[in-house]
């Protein structure tokens, strides 16, 4: 298909491992759980071990009241409260390797975009690289602010994901990408592009940034 892309959201924060009913300590209790997903984590949660369901957004809550399911992820603190998860379970994990910061795309045809006079082509342009900058701000800003509520208000419990939950997770996320490029020749393409630049970007990234829990135990001892 003959496209003109546009990128027009970016999510800045790495989506939370999930909604549990109860506490998990480690690989073999997330073994015994019912867990909802979706798509690639969906089957890299398989691949871990989990019973893994996949339903709509709107069924997830419901399913965990009644206990059809035993845990649960959707996205972020700040678009989980609204949903509901907090009056279904009260153990969210974070962190994850499931699903990291992700931009969402406005795709148009490019014989559309043609069409369109030039003061409506800068009005769609500028619009959504205005929308990449709010949704940036505002998206960190409301995800702590949610966090907050959460735990102060609905008597959640934020807890950090095991690390052996965590290793678990690349080895399932690796095999189930190498699968999915076996079959797709186009996802193998762009994994492979995805990987090089990662090998060449991720090492001098992590020279430049300073271990940011140094910073946070300097500034907020009691977190």
């Amino acid at each position: 298909m003959d496209v003109v892309a546009h990128f027009t959201t970016i999510q800045p924060y790495w989506e939370a491992f999930g909604w549990l009913k109860r506490p998990m300590n480690g690989l073999e209790d997330l073994r015994k759980l019912k867990f909802r997903s979706s798509g690639i984590g969906l089957e890299m949660f398989r691949r871990m071990g989990a019973t893994t369901v996949g339903m709509a957004g709107g069924e997830i809550v419901p399913a965990l009241e009644r206990g059809v399911i035993d845990g649960a992820e959707w996205a972020i603190p700040s678009r989980d409260i609204v949903i509901g998860f907090q009056h279904a379970a009260k153990f969210y994990y974070m962190p994850s390797f499931r699903q990291p910061p992700t931009f969402h795309e406005l795709i148009v045809s490019r014989k559309r975009w043609a069409e369109l006079p030039p003061d409506l082509q800068a009005i769609v342009k500028y619009a959504t690289m205005a929308e990449i900058t709010r949704l940036s701000a505002y998206t960190v800003d409301q995800d702590s602010q949610a966090a907050d509520e959460l735990t102060g208000k609905h008597g959640v419990q934020i807890l950090r994901t095991p690390d052996e939950i965590l290793r678990a997770e690349l080895d399932a996320i690796d095999k189930t990408l190498d699968a999915e490029a076996q079959r797709n020749p186009f996802f193998a393409r762009v994994l492979r592009s995805q990987r090089e630049y990662a090998r060449k970007t991720v090492p001098h990234g992590q020279r430049l940034t300073p271990p940011m829990e140094i910073a946070v135990r300097h500034y907020w001892p009691k977190r």
